[in-house]
């Protein structure tokens, strides 16, 4: 009888201790689930506000903008692969663009963890540039947070207008998740309690691990933390190891290390390029190599081009704006065509007549003899020159490498003859020191100084720190060093500097030019019709 009740307790003990060990077997799955959270479903977002920081606002620019508020509303989030996509109250997804530009185009688009990023940016050289960046952060599993920063920078006939705007709103899940803060108190049966395990004693390190966040590219300003692991022959982690870091990147480049994270700087010219982390412990090295790239507008450059069957009419409102240096026009006013193109011709044949009267002024002026000044054996001076828009104004998109032009020479090296050509000619005005330096949007060549317009495109020339050219910086094409949007020359080989965003596609624009010159063989765009250094009529290439 003893021995029976014995069993039985036996199997009632073994019983309570099998749904106990079932039980916690079946939370602790439910726990890593509930880490998986799913942002699809209903939600409420915040009114949008809106706030502009205005640089720069000319008359035509219109009403200067304020603080502004764009209604909320209920959202539904559904996914769409590693992105989300929102409609109801505002319709769009993490990897779209949020402008209303038709002309904005996304460069990039990033998922990391909780956080997606879009970046989108107008075509270089478009009089509606506009650039922005939008991104989406979870704050907690029923909280995203939404933010925007653009940057517009039209030319709207004789204004400049500049501001940034920045925005921010907050989504809500319209049904919270229930998460429970902590496992359910649960008393196991009696058993044996194990030994606890002793914690390791780390030895002499003898690996070294390293590996970067991600392995995608970064964005020049960015930066991006490495994670270093030194363990001994047991594979026991040293605490605090005294790691020593080294960076190896491009010559003239900026990029270095503040504790154990890789920073770059925001100028494109000195940050791009690829880079060796290498992180060492005694005898111990690891490497991570880390690549920074801006984003690709090379592909953007050829949407007229893809798009030319598909709309027509936008393809020719693009290149009369170029030409004449006007305000962008509306992109759906399809009534009144026919006045939009009688306008084009008009404005086209005003470009035309304006540089022939150029042209013929410059070369009248080069056949008269001179008056004022006898004839001296020394080289001519730089001020007896004619301003032969032509020759003043640069013609090749990238030059290799070129000499310091005449004006750039001190008085000692123009001789004698230069010297008494100076003092014969008249008093140059008090303000002709204090010229702000303009150049080309289009080809990004600077000016000479006095001419308005580009020689070879017909544009309007701008000051460097408006030029959306040289707002990237500068690079020399001989050494590669990067220098800011106001340098002309290098100091190092007295190369003339280039701006980035052209030197990037140097390459590959010269060999796609349709028209070309058959005395000198310089390429040109397809509207182009003389050539700009000898004049000569340009033909199709075969």
């Amino acid at each position: 009888m003893f021995c029976r009740s014995w069993s039985r307790w036996g199997l009632a003990a073994r019983t309570a201790l099998t749904l106990t060990v079932g039980g916690w077997a079946a939370l602790l799955p439910t726990r890593g689930a509930a880490q998986e959270v799913s942002y699809t479903g209903a939600w409420q977002a915040t009114p949008l506000s809106v706030r502009y920081a205005v640089q720069s606002w000319g008359p035509d620019c219109g009403p200067r903008p304020g603080s502004a508020s764009e209604p909320g509303g209920r959202v539904t989030i559904g996914s769409e692969g590693s992105h989300l996509r929102f409609s109801g109250a505002f319709t769009g997804a993490t990897n779209a663009c949020w402008s209303d530009n038709a002309e904005v185009r996304r460069v990039a688009a990033s998922a990391r963890g909780e956080s997606w990023s879009t970046s989108c940016a107008t075509v270089a050289g478009n009089p509606r540039g506009e650039s922005g960046r939008y991104t989406f952060t979870v704050r907690d599993p029923n909280t995203i947070a939404y933010t925007e920063r653009t940057t517009y920078n039209w030319q709207l006939r004789e204004s400049t207008c500049t501001a940034t705007r920045s925005a921010s709103r907050t989504l809500t899940r319209a049904t919270p998740l229930a998460i429970p803060s902590e496992l359910p108190d649960l008393t196991p049966a009696p058993e044996a309690t194990p030994e606890p395990a002793s914690a390791c004693t780390a030895g002499e390190p003898t690996a070294l691990r390293l590996r970067p966040l991600d392995d995608a590219p970064i964005e020049p300003g960015e930066r991006v933390c490495l994670s270093a692991r030194a363990t001994d022959a047991a594979d026991c982690a040293l605490s605090n190891p005294r790691i020593e870091w080294r960076v190896v990147g491009p010559a003239g480049s900026g990029g270095r290390m503040e504790g154990r994270c890789f920073v770059t700087p925001p100028n494109a010219a000195e940050a791009e390029g690829a880079y060796r982390v290498t992180a060492t412990l005694g005898g111990l090295s690891a490497y991570a190599d880390i690549t920074v790239r801006s984003p690709d507008l090379s592909g953007l450059i050829a949407v007229r081009d893809r798009d030319t069957a598909s709309d027509p009419a936008g393809i020719d409102r693009a290149e009369s704006e170029q030409a004449a240096g006007v305000a962008a026009v509306s992109a759906g006013s399809g009534s009144g065509r026919t006045a939009l193109l009688v306008g084009i011709g008009l404005l086209l044949l005003a470009a035309t007549c304006g540089f022939a009267l150029l042209v013929i002024r410059a070369r009248r002026k080069g056949t008269q003899p001179s008056h004022r000044a006898p004839a001296s054996s020394g080289p001519a001076s730089t001020e007896d020159r004619p301003s032969d828009p032509l020759k003043n104004s640069g013609t090749a998109l990238i030059p290799k490498t070129a000499p310091l032009p005449s004006s750039a020479r001190t008085q000692a090296d123009l001789g004698e003859g230069s010297a008494a050509s100076v003092g014969a000619a008249p008093a140059s005005p008090a303000g002709a020191g204090t010229q702000v330096p303009v150049s080309c949007p289009v080809c990004g060549v600077a000016g000479t100084g006095g001419e308005r317009f580009c020689a070879k495109h017909g544009e309007r020339l701008l000051p460097h720190s408006q030029n959306p050219l040289r707002t990237g910086g500068m690079i020399c094409p001989t050494c590669r060093r990067g220098y800011p949007a106001d340098a002309e020359f290098c100091p190092h080989d007295r190369a003339t500097l280039v701006p980035y965003a052209l030197y990037r596609r140097a390459d590959a624009t010269p060999d796609t030019l349709p028209r070309i010159c058959p005395t000198c063989g310089e390429r040109y765009a397809q509207h182009v019709t003389f050539c700009g250094k000898d004049g000569a009529s340009l033909t199709s290439v075969n």
